[in-house]
């Protein structure tokens, strides 16, 4: 009989934790139907012409040729997040929901383990502390669950932005060689596909990217160069989609606010980025306790994601609009690094026992209750639609089941534009 080590036994544990982690997102996934702009991707996207883009009710997604001719009208009127949404029609087509709640269950846990190898933990209390911090701290969860274009648009592209900066990371550390073509072409590719995903993610990234090539160019190989080119080629063919480039010259023309609101306006980037505001309150903190080289080395190390992150808020504060879930590459980032900040400086090492115990607990307790109360609502979901199927009631009836602030970032409510687009799927299935 085989005896397992204590390394294995211990791996088994960390991805026993990861499957969980996957098994209730999917779980989570699967209370709801196609919700919010899933409604609409369920349709072709066509051009009627004038530069207007419309949903064809009467043609829904039912091929990837389909996906693809809807995908082309969307690059040229919408905006250039092709990738991104070509996949999600395919889920709210012809994949199905179904398939889609498994398949989300799946990429949080490959993000969690991306998450995991980038900081190097290795041990069971760190896997612990860290699962549990970015599932309490992160904010605005509902995104990786409720919808389908919500989940790809933040989760599947936080998850390769992750597996970039560790590919990224490791190809930087390896002494330059002989590298066949088919692995640059492969990089190149990687590259491309994660910068053509979404800006909010890929252009502070891309930033970041001309900095580190500007302070360390001699440090450069082949396959970090095909890495970063790739990055650069994909966010241009994002930020430079005719789409992108109109809606951008539209906006502008039509802010005409005082400095006064202008400047009250984009302070809200850092009232939504309280995370950023943590760390560098931890920053300042170690600046007075450990002095400056502890910090410059901090930084030195992980150059991008600060780059990242300040290029992220500065992206953030251009838009016109904005809303919590903008920051989340800001904030995704900014825990990451506390953590980092505080397993490096001795913070984590001398308690992690007890942190590790009390992070637990709280997932205990926590996690059932998300999964309670997002049933319930799920419950409720169902009830409205079934007072429109009985009744023909055109007004929204939501009766909301009472739900704890601490629940409030992994729910979303329905609202009448949703309802609305639900209730003329019904008529039109009739």
């Amino acid at each position: 009989m085989k005896v397992l080590t204590n390394h294995a036994k211990k791996c088994y544990v960390i991805y026993a934790l990861l499957i969980t982690m996957g098994i209730v997102v999917a779980l989570l996934t699967s209370f709801y139907p196609l919700r919010y702009d899933d409604l609409m991707y369920q349709y072709v996207c066509m051009d009627m012409g004038g530069d207007a883009l419309h949903f064809n009710r009467d043609y829904r997604i039912e091929s990837l040729g389909d996906a693809l001719a809807s995908m082309k009208n969307w690059y040229f009127l919408e905006n250039g997040r092709l990738l991104v949404h070509f996949i999600v029609q395919c889920f709210c087509g012809f994949f199905g929901k179904a398939a889609f709640n498994v398949v989300n269950g799946i990429v949080y846990a490959c993000f969690l383990y991306g998450c995991l190898r980038l900081l190097k933990v290795t041990s069971i209390s760190g896997s612990i502390i860290t699962i549990g911090a970015l599932w309490l701290a992160l904010p605005v969860q509902y995104i990786f669950t409720v919808a389908v274009a919500y989940a790809v648009n933040y989760l599947w592209v936080a998850t390769l932005m992750v597996y970039f900066l560790l590919a990224f990371r490791y190809y930087s550390q390896l002494a330059a060689g002989e590298d066949s073509w088919l692995k640059l072409m492969l990089l190149l590719g990687f590259g491309l596909l994660t910068g053509a995903t979404h800006e909010g993610f890929m252009l502070p990234l891309s930033m970041a990217m001309i900095l580190y090539v500007v302070c360390y160019w001699r440090r450069l190989n082949k396959p970090t160069m095909c890495l970063i080119i790739g990055l650069w080629i994909g966010v241009a063919s994002v930020v430079f989609a005719p789409a992108t480039i109109q809606r951008s010259s539209d906006s502008m023309a039509q802010q005409s606010v005082e400095w006064v609101d202008w400047l009250m306006l984009k302070a809200h980037v850092l009232i939504y980025s309280k995370r950023f505001l943590l760390l560098l309150g931890l920053l300042l903190i170690t600046l007075f306790v450990q002095g400056r080289q502890t910090i410059k080395g901090l930084v030195k190390d992980h150059m991008i994601a600060f780059v990242t992150i300040i290029g992220g808020l500065l992206f953030v504060a251009m838009l016109p609009h904005y809303s919590q879930r903008m920051v989340f590459p800001v904030e995704l980032l900014s825990v990451l690094l506390i953590l980092e900040l505080l397993r490096r400086y001795a913070f984590l090492a001398s308690r992690k026992n007890w942190v590790c115990i009390l992070i637990a607990l709280l997932m205990v307790i926590h996690v059932p209750m998300v999964v309670g109360y997002s049933s319930r609502l799920a419950s409720a979901y169902d009830r409205m639609i079934d007072n429109y199927v009985r009744a023909q009631d055109v007004e929204p009836r939501f009766e909301s089941p009472e739900i704890p602030k601490t629940v409030f970032p992994y729910i979303k409510y329905p609202d009448d534009f949703e309802y609305k687009m639900i209730c003329f799927d019904y008529d039109r299935m009739k």
